[in-house]
Order: C-alpha cells, then structure tokens, then sequence
C-alpha cells in the first residue's frame, strides 16, 4: 500500500525506542541518524516553505548535536582508558558544561549556516538526472465553485471573500507593467434548465501537439476575429484544485498551450494530455490534479472596435445555433417580453448585445447576500430583488439574448488579480472568481460582454504592511515552488542560462583589444598577443 506512510510510522517508532534506550554516544549517532531520515521524509511529505524554515532550524541543532556527540565520545573513550588501567573513572560532565557556553553554540550556529549554504550551492549546480526528488509528490487540492460539468445557479456568493492564491499569471513580454486586469477563462455552459447549469454531452477531442511540445486547437472553427486584436503570451501557474476536470486558464481566446519541461513531461508515468471541447472551447487536462500545474498560453486577444463588431457578416454554424439558442421550457415569458423591449431600438447582434448588457449594468445591483426563490431564481432577479452576483447577471443576459435569436453561453473564470511587485506576477484569487457572457456576432465568432457593475467585480488587495508581507510571502512561496520543489533539468539549464547573462557585464572588465571592439574571449586573447 502507501509505504512511504509506514516508513515514516517505522521511522518514528525506532526514535522513541532509541529515545528510551539511549545509553552511550553509539544510542545517540543512531538517534541522529533517524532523525535525518525523519527530514528526508518531511521533504516528500511536506513540500511547501515550511520545509526550509524546519530544515534549517534542523541545521543548526544537528550540527550542536554532533559537535557535542563528539565532545561525549571523548569522555567515554577517557572512562573506559581509565577503566583499563584500573582508575576509578572520574566524573568529567562538570568540565563539559563549562564548554558549552554561548560562544560555542554562536560559532556552532555560524558553522551551520556555512554548511547550509554549500548544500544550496550543491543542489542547484549538482547536475540533474531527471524530473527532481518532488517529482511525484502531490499537494492537497483548494475547493473552488464555478468549474464544475454541472452548477446551480446561486453559489458563486459564497467565496469572494476568499482570498487564497489559486493561479499566478506571469505576461513575458509585459513583465513589469501592474496595469492589467486578467480575465482568465476557464469554462462555459450551454444548457439552462430555469435552476441549473449544464454541459452537454459532446465529443472532447484532443488537441494536436507539434514537436516543440505545444498544443493547438484542434477546432479553429469555433469563431474569433482576428481582423483586429493581438496575440498575448501567460505563463500560468496553476495551483491543485479540486474540479471535476483540470480546466485550463487563459485570456480568451485560447489558441495554444504549451509545457515549459516538454521532454522531460513524456517520462512521466501519465504525461500531461490537452483536451478540447469541440464547440465550446474549454481546454482541459488529464491526469493527477494534486500537483500544480505550470503552463504557457498563448490568447487572441480582441480589439475589434464598435463598428467592427457591429458590421460583421457571415452565417451561424447549424451547431451553435443547436447548443446555444436553448431555453427552459418553463421560462417566464416576462423574460422575453423585456429582452424585446430593451433592444426593440437595436438594429444588430451587437446593438442588441450592448444595450442589454447596459440595461442590467445600470438598473440592477450587485450583491452576495442570495435570498433568491429557488424555483425561479432568474425571474426574481430580474422582476422581484433587482440584486445578485455575476452569475445572476451573465445568466439573465445569456437567456435574453437567446429569446432574441442570438446564440450566448455563460462562461466562467477569474477576472482581476492583484499585481504582485515582489516577483512581478499577478496573483488570482478565489475571490477573483466570475461568471461573465459570450455572444456570437456575425462574421466575428464569440465576443465577451460583462453586464456585472463594473465598480462591484474586482476586490482589492490587502491592504497596508499586513497586505505587504503577504504578497512577498506568496513570491517566496512561488520561488520555493520553482525552484526548489520542481527544480529539474530543464530549470537547471535555465538558471545556468541566467547566470550567464548576468555575468554578461563582466565582460566591461577586461581589455578590448586593439582596432577592434569584440571583447570574446578568443578576441581578447588576440588582443593580448
């Protein structure tokens, strides 16, 4: 079964027996060297920051403890020459606690961290073999709402204030720039029932892999413009969440994923596999989903003006039409009645698309505190409470806009992130999670339209020292994560790489030579003959 667990169960039985039997300087290397396999383990175990604080901590009383083993061994050796030669043994414990003074344990403590730094230096530049010690280790899954095959209107309420960490988005080409506001999709639904939710049931085929490692749709015909808009790379860092599939993250729309370790991902046991939904775009993976997950994304990014969108033109594929044109067969006939009347003045999908979004952006609140009718929670928003979170709004655009023969689908997600300036990053959060509309216009495919109050969706960071300490604290998590638990051949290289270049500016230093400004190392030696 988990041996791993009834090693370390053996490991800690054998401390106790020893602590119980210890009786010379033998019993205590035995109970040091235990202790030693008790860490190891914890590094399997325990892969988060924690791990380095312990460990050094466990540095130091080690390195206090074999110097003082020393120190006993000593003595025993003294008491048994004297036990030879048939002395009395003399009782020396006084003489060594007089050497155990702060001093002692002051340098014992500098000899530690002299050899904690040497181990750093080992690891990072001891070649790698593999994937790395943590390769297979897992960590426990968060619990997020909203990405599920199935969901009940109502439940996003439930976690903005929620502000743990779930995916921290690096933009390569954008690094230090805080100014964004990520709207990362993951899902999208096209059957509503009146209280539900849903998936149906379509083919998930997977997406074609080039042999530099990167996936690409595998159904281009899913609808974007590419008319005006720009390409724009994220690398993600996906934490373990618990979801019924591993969705992927990304600025819509999603045209490629890609894996940093490609070649060493194949010797994986599972490696990764990118699936698409055939018609609606949700990228997922397969496989473990207790390990985070770190990719590269590259999304169309849509800056296609009023006009643009308004004067598109082409036919809708029989299949959108089909999926999402569905309408609950109870379906307060109210709903369609106002979607008519709030675009009666509105000549096209777009038109009609803004002035919905802008009728419920305006005229309705935003709120988490729930108390919808369960039977008919949409008509209570829209008729009885007139407040509700972002699936109450997406959801009533989406069913509007299909009574008026507009094909829209509710897509969840995360929207927002707090920019991180430690390690120039934008965390998302659990909070940050959102559900906003996708329409299909003519000749343009899916365009997102947000009908939440704007001023009610994105939640600040922390704010203050408190607000401070975190955001360093999750860099360093982040860091540790990188490079350190998932440190493998292929970061080596990139480290390498990087000290590399840092070192680029040394070669300032050394003389040019003569006619010439080359200052490589075969020119520089020229230069000196």
């Amino acid at each position: 079964g988990n041996w791993l667990l009834y090693a370390i169960l053996f490991t800690l039985v054998m401390i106790v027996t020893r602590l119980y039997q210890s009786r010379s300087s033998r019993d205590v290397f035995q109970l040091y060297g235990l202790t030693f396999l008790a860490v190891i383990a914890g590094a399997v175990v325990n892969p988060s920051l924690s791990f380095i604080f312990l460990f050094l901590v466990y540095v130091v009383l080690l390195t206090w403890g074999l110097t003082l083993l020393h120190l006993q061994r000593n003595l025993e050796s003294l008491a048994e020459e004297q036990e030879a030669f048939g002395e009395r043994p003399a009782d020396l414990r006084w003489k060594a606690r007089n050497l155990v003074t702060p001093g002692f344990l002051a340098g014992s403590s500098a000899l530690a961290l002299v050899v904690f730094m040497s181990s750093l230096l080992i690891f990072f530049f001891f070649p790698r073999l593999g994937m790395g010690f943590f390769f297979s280790q897992g960590r426990a899954g968060q619990q997020v709402s909203g990405f599920a095959d199935r969901i009940e209107l109502g439940h996003f309420g439930t976690i903005k204030d929620n502000l743990r960490v779930v995916m921290r988005v690096e933009l390569p080409e954008d690094k230090e720039n805080p100014g964004h506001v990520l709207r990362m999709r993951g899902i999208s639904f096209d059957h509503y029932d009146g209280r539900v939710w849903s998936k149906t049931t379509r083919a998930v085929d997977e997406m074609r892999r080039s042999n530099t490692g990167v996936w690409d749709l595998s159904h281009p015909e899913i609808g974007f413009s590419r008319t005006a808009g720009k390409e724009l790379i994220q690398e993600v860092y996906l934490e373990p969440l618990e979801m019924d599939k591993r969705f992927i993250f990304g600025v819509p729309t999603i045209l490629t994923v890609g894996i940093d370790n490609a070649r060493l991902d194949r010797l994986k046991r599972e490696p990764t596999r990118f699936y698409q939904d055939d018609w609606a775009g949700d990228v997922s993976t397969r496989g473990r989903t207790s390990s985070a997950l770190k990719y590269r994304v590259t999304s169309w990014s849509s800056l296609a003006t009023p006009d643009q969108l308004r004067s598109g033109e082409g036919p809708t594929p029989r299949e959108i039409r089909e999926l999402y044109l569905q309408l609950p067969e109870t379906l307060d006939a109210r709903i369609a009645a106002l979607a008519k009347e709030v675009t009666k003045d509105a000549p096209t999908a777009f038109d009609k698309a803004f002035v919905l979004r802008r009728h419920l952006e305006r005229g309705y609140v935003y709120s988490t505190e729930g108390g919808h009718d369960r039977e008919d929670p949409l008509a209570d928003f829209l008729f009885g409470l007139k407040r509700g979170h972002c699936e109450y709004f997406s959801s009533a655009m989406v069913v509007m806009l299909r009574t008026q023969g507009i094909p829209a689908r509710s897509a969840n997600g995360f929207y927002g992130g707090v920019y991180n300036p430690f390690g120039n990053y934008y965390a998302v959060r659990q909070a940050d999670a959102h559900s906003w509309v996708e329409a299909w216009l003519p000749g343009i495919g899916w365009h997102t339209f947000d009908p939440t109050p704007p001023g009610e969706v994105l939640v600040p960071a922390e704010a203050g020292m408190l607000g401070t300490l975190s955001e360093w604290f999750d860099s360093l998590k982040l860091a540790w994560y990188k490079w350190v638990v998932e440190y493998d051949l292929e970061k080596q290289l990139a480290f390498f790489q990087g000290v590399g270049e840092a070192m680029g500016g040394l070669r300032d230093l050394f003389p040019k030579p003569e006619g010439g400004e080359s200052s490589s190392p075969s020119a520089w030696r020229e230069g000196i003959k």
